[in-house]
């Protein structure tokens, strides 16, 4: 099950966060096409659907072949890069890979239940705004 939890180490998810960074190269050898990974990191909503709705929520992103895929930044809610891509999973974890800032963003908490406190948004928010260039 995709969605019935994953057990790793922090430095394997890290590892796994670097594959796509990397545009599925690992430790000097290819694991996925740069071809296949782009079309998985790529939003496949089509633009009538945008944005999406799902109940009462508005969600700022539309949907790549496993990830979530940033579209606009007028519509992110915090600081992002168009072209992003990520997953949030349970417990309030979180991966994001920025290709243009050559970043990862990863945070590894076990906060169950879940509270309406915005961690993730946060941690996003702050990531960007310690980028000094």
């Amino acid at each position: 099950s995709g969605g019935g939890g994953l057990i790793s180490t922090l430095a394997d998810y890290l590892a796994f966060c670097n594959f796509l960074l990397a545009m599925g190269k690992y430790e000097g050898g290819r694991l996925l096409s740069r071809k296949t990974l782009e079309l998985m990191s790529a939003n496949h909503i089509p633009a009538a659907l945008m944005p999406l709705r799902m109940g009462l929520d508005t969600l700022d992103h539309g949907f790549g072949l496993g990830f979530s895929v940033t579209t606009a930044l007028g519509m992110a809610r915090n600081l992002a890069s168009v072209g992003n891509f990520g997953w949030g999973g349970a417990a309030k974890t979180m991966f994001v890979i920025d290709p243009s800032e050559a970043m990862i963003l990863l945070m590894m908490t076990q906060h169950l239940p879940v509270d309406p406190y915005p961690l993730s948004e946060r941690f996003q928010t702050l990531a960007y705004q310690a980028i000094n260039d």
